[in-house]
């Protein structure tokens, strides 16, 4: 790898390791089912024949559902109990061959209106999803999760304001236990202006 001006500071080996560290990272932590079931589950990424172009995420998306759901049985209208992953794979069979309310002209217009950013995700889960009341709670708790590194940056903040030049020679322990006071003043803080 090269800096700047072109000089040489890292020689391909030391570069194919910290690719290979930062390969583990994103496996290990970024790649998470949650967001392989979110793009899924997402209105504007619906195409008929996901599952066959698709093989990696469909393979993320079965065991998502056979971890969280495999364990919980539904009752049937017609009085037959059966897992509750059977009842959102027939849903999402349904979602992505784009059968039932999923196929229906508004429900393919207003897709377009999700991929234009002009329609809710969740909005159209609970206009199109009511064949299927188990899949469009579980898309709408997916798709609803909050992205955003706010509480890392106030937990930051707080270690910022906590281990300062003077307190460098702080312990771990001892600067865990001053983050937590200091975190916990500002929540009982906040709440008693909010009185």
């Amino acid at each position: 790898m090269l800096d700047k001006r072109g000089e040489e500071f890292l020689n391909e080996d030391e570069a194919e390791e910290i690719r290979g560290l930062v390969k583990k990272r994103w496996d290990q932590d970024l790649a998470c089912p949650l967001h392989v079931v979110g793009r899924m589950l997402n209105p504007a990424n619906q195409t008929e024949g996901i599952f066959r172009k698709d093989k990696e995420c469909t393979t993320v998306l079965k065991k998502f559902l056979s971890t969280h759901f495999d364990r919980r049985m539904v009752t049937l209208p017609n009085g037959r109990t059966v897992k509750e992953s059977v009842v959102l794979q027939d849903g999402l069979t349904d979602f992505f061959t784009m059968r039932g309310s999923f196929g229906l002209a508004e429900a393919i217009a207003d897709r377009e209106l999700v991929k234009a950013g002009e329609m809710d995700m969740v909005r159209w889960w609970t206009w199109h999803g009511t064949d299927h009341p188990a899949l469009t709670a579980l898309a709408c708790r997916v798709l609803t999760q909050a992205v955003s590194a706010a509480a890392c940056e106030r937990n930051w903040a707080v270690w910022d304001s906590v281990h300062t030049a003077k307190r460098n020679r702080l312990g771990s322990e001892k600067c865990r236990d001053l983050v937590y006071v200091a975190h916990n003043w500002h929540v009982v803080h906040n709440c008693v202006m909010l009185m």
